[in-house]
C-alpha cells in the first residue's frame, strides 16, 4: 500500500492547507494517509491542533518516523529486522512501500500542479498554500474538517446568536504581525482603514449584518473598530480552543478576513454564497509567502490592507 507522509507546523490554519493537499494526494494514489507531527517537539510558537476535526489521516509513530527518516541505504536491512525491534501490533501498519517514500519539498509558494501527479509514496515537506491543492475533493476536505469536539456551554450559546442574525465574521489578526519587529516586516497587520472600508463594503451589499468580531488581541479590537453597524466581540476563547473560534466563524453567513489562514479556513468553510472580504496583498514580504491571486478565490472581494481610516 502507498504511504502519503505529511509534515505538520505552523498555527492552526496552516496545519489545515498541509492536511488537505496530503489528503488529496492520499486519495489520488489510494494510500494511506500519515501525519508527521515531531516538529512540535522543538517549534514552541504553536501545537498540534488538527485532532479537534474528522481526520481521515492518522498521527505517525514514533517507531515509523525513526524508519522513515533512515537513509535509505539502511532501510532494507531494517526491514529485515523490524520484528525485533517494533511491537508486534504495529506489523500489521508497516506500509509495504515504506522503502520507497520520496521526500518532496515545496520549490516555492505558488501553486505547483506536478504535485498531484505524483504516484508512489511520498513524504511532503512545505506549506502547499493554495486551494488548487484540494478544490477537487472540495466535499471531502469540508467533511474532515467538521470539528468534532463538542463546544463549551458558551461556544454555544454564540453560535446560537450567530445562526439568529445576518451575521459576519471579522478577524483581527495583531500579536507577532504588529509586535515582532521581524515577523511584522514579513506578514504585517491590517490597518484599522481596511476593516472600515471592508465593514462598509459588506454592509452596502447586505442589510442588517451583525459583525462577531475575532481577534488575539480583542481589547485593541473594541477600541479601534468604530464602523457602523452592531458589532459582537467574541472573547469566549484562549489560543488552546481555537477550533472554537473556527467553529464559530465558519457559521457565520459573510466574512471580513485578515491576511491570516485561520480567517481563511473560517470564510472558505462557510456558506459559499455569503459575501467575503479579503486584503489585496497577503505578505509585506512577497518572497516570504503566497500572494493573494493565489490563495484567494475569484469571488473573493479584494481591498488593500493598508486602507487609511476614512
Amino acid at each position: 500500500m502507498n504511504t502519503i507522509l505529511v509534515k505538520l507546523t505552523g498555527g492552526l490554519g496552516n496545519q489545515m492547507f498541509q492536511y488537505a493537499a496530503g489528503r488529496h494526494l492520499a486519495l489520488l494514489n489510494e494510500a494511506e494517509l500519515l501525519l508527521d507531527v515531531s516538529e512540535f517537539k522543538t517549534y514552541k510558537l504553536r501545537e498540534f491542533s488538527l485532532q479537534h476535526f474528522h481526520l481521515k489521516g492518522r498521527i505517525c509513530e514514533k517507531w515509523e518516523m525513526q524508519y522513515f527518516k533512515r537513509p535509505a541505504a539502511l532501510r532494507t536491512r531494517l526491514e529485515r529486522m523490524l520484528c525485533v525491534w517494533r511491537s508486534p501490533s504495529a506489523l500489521s501498519q508497516t506500509p509495504p512501500s515504506a522503502s520507497l517514500v520520496q521526500r518532496v519539498r515545496e520549490a516555492g509558494f505558488a501553486y505547483d500542479a506536478t504535485l498531484l501527479e505524483k504516484r508512489g509514496s511520498f513524504y511532503l515537506d512545505g506549506y502547499w498554500q493554495s486551494p488548487r491543492y484540494f478544490s477537487a475533493i472540495e466535499k471531502e476536505i469540508r467533511a474532515d474538517f467538521q470539528i468534532s469536539t463538542p463546544p463549551s456551554a458558551a461556544n454555544e450559546a454564540m453560535a446560537a446568536k450567530i445562526l439568529a442574525s445576518n451575521s459576519a465574521s471579522l478577524h483581527v489578526r495583531r500579536g507577532d504581525y504588529q509586535h515582532n519587529a521581524n515577523t511584522k516586516s514579513i506578514h504585517g497587520a491590517c490597518s484599522p482603514g481596511y476593516y472600515n472600508k471592508a465593514a462598509r463594503t459588506l454592509s452596502s451589499k447586505e442589510s442588517d449584518v451583525v459583525f462577531f468580531v475575532f481577534s488575539d488581541e480583542i481589547e485593541w479590537a473594541r477600541s479601534n473598530l468604530h464602523f457602523p453597524g452592531e458589532k459582537e466581540f467574541v472573547d469566549l476563547n484562549d489560543s488552546a480552543h481555537n477550533y472554537e473560534d473556527l467553529r464559530l466563524m465558519s457559521l457565520c453567513n459573510h466574512h471580513i478576513i485578515a491576511n491570516s489562514t485561520f480567517s481563511w479556513w473560517g470564510a472558505w468553510l462557510g456558506s459559499p454564497d455569503g459575501v467575503t472580504v479579503a486584503p489585496s496583498r497577503w505578505m509585506n514580504d512577497a518572497s516570504r509567502g503566497p500572494s493573494s491571486q493565489e490563495l484567494l478565490p475569484a469571488h473573493w472581494i479584494q481591498i488593500s490592507p493598508e486602507e487609511s481610516y476614512t
